[in-house]
């Protein structure tokens, strides 16, 4: 009988030591599920990064500025003209570029290139059709 209590008592040690056992286990599974999560938003944030990045320097290209200044109607200037800084002095005559100076360089957009393609095929299209009219007229 006297034993009793202190089995009574090493039980329930016992009994509350597994319990802050089990506690303790499943607060790190939660928390190594949580890193985990963590880290897979961490490395699709870096992949959106690089995506970013890719698009701020094709935007930044030669090609892209160009594009971009031929569809706001820049051309480029083939009478140079300069600014002489410290005396302020124009060398060269300003002349006002004209739509057919330099039409070689004007960049397309995607836009202009497709309706450009639809309008030569719509006009091969017309061109057969009035061959095979004509063909067929005199055959």
């Amino acid at each position: 009988m006297r034993q009793t209590p202190f089995i009574l008592v090493f039980v329930t040690m016992l009994a509350l030591g597994m319990v802050g056992l089990l506690v303790l286990t499943t607060k790190l599974q939660d928390q190594a599920f949580e890193l985990r999560s963590l880290q897979q938003q961490a490395t699709e944030l870096s992949y959106r990064e690089a995506s970013l990045e890719s698009d701020v320097d094709k935007a930044r290209s030669p090609q892209a500025l160009a594009a971009l200044a031929s569809a706001l109607g820049m051309r480029a200037n083939t009478h140079a003209v300069y600014i002489e800084l410290p005396s302020g002095k124009i060398v060269g005559t300003p002349t006002k570029v004209k739509e057919s100076d330099m039409s070689s360089i004007v960049v397309k957009t995607a836009e202009e290139s497709a309706a450009e393609a639809a309008a030569r095929a719509e006009a091969t299209q017309q061109a057969q059709a009035r061959a095979t009219q004509t063909q067929s007229q005199q055959g």
